[in-house]
């Protein structure tokens, strides 16, 4: 199998910066060919960049580690998700397994001002299918951070709809493969919804919940999706394309890792 080309899906963007096994994983991509798109930025911006931010504030709030910690541990009860990434932020950011408040505050600054983006682009060339405006977003400071991420039907910042049109009958193939499996469900009424209407398409609630199949029909021929995320598979499959689960390539070559 080669793997010369790979397009680098948001979960793996997520991994080879805060994972760990982010050195084998940036060693195993240094002599391919990576791709990636500004919907994949907007992805990692929502959710990466969104909860470094968050955590500043939680540090902010509370001026103290033991504080910020209780927070985290609340955090869990409600937004699982959320917390795990925070948690792997909070990773990223200690020093020999010991966590200094003053010393955390100044990682994460940097971290939000220039460092986490720069990561996400290193060795990276992005693609533009969708024209998604929030990609562009960019952080602002005053009191603490923020990033307007709002995405809302009646606000046209993206050319979703013409990209649904050009990809129409990948999304025929993909509601017709993907039906059969109960787990996408949600994908499927929303598959359904924009063959009626293309505005549909807009806005966070389906635009959000359609991302993993607009990721895998940006994904240009003879570029694998190398991602962590198993729900690649069946929509791979229905498409056509190759896919590399991080998973499979610790257990298949495992001289990389």
């Amino acid at each position: 199998m080669s793997t010369d080309k790979l397009f680098l899906e948001t979960t793996i963007q997520i991994e080879r910066i805060f994972g760990r096994k982010k050195e084998e994983i940036v060693k195993f991509l240094s002599d391919k060919e990576a791709l990636s798109s500004n919907y994949v930025l907007m992805e990692f911006k929502r959710t990466m960049l969104k909860d470094c931010i968050s955590l500043y504030s939680f540090l902010k709030e509370e001026k103290d580690l033991e504080g910020t910690l209780m927070r985290l541990s609340e955090l869990r009860v409600y937004e699982h998700r959320t917390a795990v990434r925070i948690s792997k932020i909070l990773s990223r950011l200690s020093d020999s397994n010991t966590l200094e408040y003053e010393k955390v505050l100044t990682k994460l600054e940097d971290l939000i001002e220039s460092e986490l983006l720069e990561e996400f682009f290193y060795r990276v060339n992005l693609i533009d299918e969708t024209k998604c405006g929030l990609a562009n977003e960019e952080v602002h400071k005053n009191e603490t951070y923020s990033l307007n991420l709002s995405c809302k039907r009646e606000e046209k910042k993206c050319e979703i709809e013409a990209f649904v049109l050009k990809n129409e009958e990948s999304f025929r193939k993909l509601l017709n493969e993907l039906q059969t499996n109960e787990e996408f469900e949600g994908v499927c009424n929303v598959i359904k919804e924009i063959f009626k209407d293309c505005k549909k398409a807009r806005g966070r609630k389906n635009c959000w919940k359609l991302g993993d199949c607009i990721i895998s029909l940006e994904a240009p021929k003879g570029y694998k999706i190398f991602t962590t995320d198993h729900h690649y598979k069946q929509i791979c499959n229905s498409l056509e394309k190759e896919i590399l689960l991080l998973q499979d390539l610790k257990h298949a070559t495992t001289h990389h890792f």
